[in-house]
């Protein structure tokens, strides 16, 4: 069994494999990431970025986990927080803490289908 773990420290996401500890693969991102979400459905991994001196906002980086490759790179709202994956409508929702909103994200084509706004910084 292998976990996915993030770190922020140094914009990297690690592949550990808990029985022995061992790093299996590094990933590197450009940004903080302030959280991570599996989808067992699509195998992809979800994480969520802080703005960077690329993106204004905050962005959805989308890796497949059997390549290990970046698949998307989804701008959202001003400091992307929680990420929830809802398996009936095979949406990803995220709340972005200061842009007051939460960004629903089709997980199939990784497509912004709505922006929801809401009260002042939302969380999950």
């Amino acid at each position: 069994m292998e976990l996915i773990d993030e770190s922020t420290g140094n914009s990297t996401i690690l592949e550990i494999n808990v029985s022995s500890g061992a790093i299996v693969s590094e990933i590197s991102i450009s940004g903080n990431a302030s959280n991570i979400l599996f989808d067992f459905d699509n195998q992809e991994l979800y994480v969520a970025i802080t703005a960077n001196s690329s993106v204004a906002n905050g962005e959805l980086i989308v890796i497949n986990t059997t390549t290990n490759e970046i698949v998307a790179d989804v701008e959202v709202g001003i400091s992307p927080s929680d990420i929830i994956y809802d398996s009936e409508n095979g949406n990803i929702y995220i709340s972005n803490s200061l842009s007051s909103s939460v960004s629903v994200i089709n997980a199939s084509s990784n497509v912004i289908i709505d922006t929801i706004p809401v009260g002042i910084d939302p969380v999950s």
